[in-house]
């Protein structure tokens, strides 16, 4: 296998997604792998390691065997780009999965910054913001134990130093930063970050520096697209063509973004089923819609999931995606929330995804390749991400200037 330009390693499908749309915009062929065992030639290899809720030992498994899998076509002292996909939220275990991917390619450095300013995550002083506010004082507070990155990173730095890359060291410029990244012993450094210029200038001082392994969100991706100079080398998949069609939104997300978005689109006229029960009268209901040429989203904000129970919960919507996409045909699928677009694409029987690029940062756009589905058009997004207005954007762009994209590049 040719070595990919850049090799991305994420702990959730949406997350993998997010962080390599761009490159999908730059012109660059880029496929994301829902596991570590079908990888497809391109420019921007990406694996799901689906780790974000396993329990620690078995998220440290997982990248392990991901990890064994990027040595076979690609080593950090290769002319290839690593990038370590956390989320801007701190959810999962990143700090292991960092430690356990650094261990497997033996590199001794790695710059972090996990910042999204498009998103509204920034990073000062060390902590992690959304909105300007610390994760503790934010909807995400039950799912992460603390919004300092040096604590969060500490118990695995496995002997490396911990540097932090101040807001005024970013400030001061490529040099500046560069300065600080020569450190010659193993170390992390942690960066400040609110704007995307801050992170154009961290990816221009780790490229520099030759700096291959960095670590962040969408955020820091996006600007080392922004700032390498990358060229398309391996040919695009081929897929099927499909003719337009209604699009169905699975809102598989309860944060509170994500309601959000379903009550405006609701408001604006999209058919909304919002089903108590995950049984065939959700079913039913949006294939009588969609067969008449009606957008559906479909919302779970009626499910409560018992605790422990959201990996069900998620299966079922995936099994109802199923059910939905053999009875009528659909133009393109929307899917909130990790959990929910891996389910749905498993149930199509889709191991990979096409990145074509995004809708807005941090909400790409691809097709499938292979499956029950081959070439049907899907967006993925975040359940935190995007404004009020996110989902019916996106169905607008679907239904319109992916058409148009469509028309004009065939």
């Amino acid at each position: 296998m040719k070595v990919p330009q850049i090799t991305i390693l994420a702990d959730d499908l949406t997350g993998a997604a997010d962080a390599a749309g761009f490159f999908g915009e730059l012109g660059l062929t880029v496929i994301v792998s829902l596991d570590s065992t079908s990888i497809y030639p391109a420019d921007v290899v990406v694996i799901n390691t689906h780790s974000r809720h396993l329990s620690l030992n078995e998220a440290v498994q997982q990248n392990a065997i991901a990890a064994q899998g990027i040595l076979t076509f690609q080593a950090t002292n290769s002319t290839g780009w690593i990038y370590k996909k956390i989320d801007s939220t701190l959810c999962g275990h990143p700090g292991a999965e960092l430690n356990v991917l650094m261990n497997t390619l033996n590199t001794p450095y790695a710059l972090i910054a996990p910042a999204f300013p498009d998103q509204g995550r920034t990073t000062v002083k060390g902590i992690q913001l959304v909105n300007g506010q610390p994760l503790e004082k934010t909807p995400f507070r039950d799912q992460v134990s603390t919004s300092s990155l040096r604590d969060l990173l500490t118990p695995h730095a496995n002997n490396r130093q911990l540097q932090h890359i101040d807001l005024s060291i970013v400030r001061s410029g490529v040099a500046a930063v560069g300065a600080l990244l020569q450190e010659r012993s193993p170390a992390l450094f942690i960066a400040d970050a609110e704007t995307n210029q801050d992170l154009r200038i961290l990816a221009r001082a780790a490229i520099a520096q030759n700096i291959r392994l960095s670590c962040g969100s969408a955020g820091l991706s996006r600007a080392l697209g922004q700032v390498l100079n990358l060229r398309s080398s391996a040919p695009p998949p081929r897929v099927p063509i499909r003719k337009s069609g209604p699009v169905l939104v699975i809102a598989g997300s309860q944060h509170p973004a994500t309601r959000r978005q379903v009550e405006r689109a609701s408001v604006s006229g999209i058919v909304v089923i919002s089903p108590t029960s995950l049984d065939i009268r959700a079913v039913q209901t949006a294939i009588t819609h969609l067969s008449q040429g009606r957008d559906v989203i479909l919302a779970t904000n009626q499910l409560e999931a018992p605790p422990g129970k959201e990996q069900e919960t998620a299966q079922g919507l995936g099994q109802i995606a199923r059910a939905i996409a053999d009875r009528v045909h659909l133009g393109s699928l929307t899917l909130t929330g990790g959990d929910t677009a891996m389910a749905v694409l498993q149930s199509l029987g889709s191991r990979t995804l096409w990145l074509r690029g995004e809708i807005e940062p941090g909400i790409p756009i691809g097709q499938l390749l292979a499956g029950s589905q081959p070439g049907l058009v899907v967006v993925t997004k975040a359940g935190g991400f995007g404004s009020d207005g996110s989902l019916c954007s996106a169905i607008v762009h679907l239904k319109h200037r992916w058409i148009r994209r469509q028309n004009v590049s065939t």
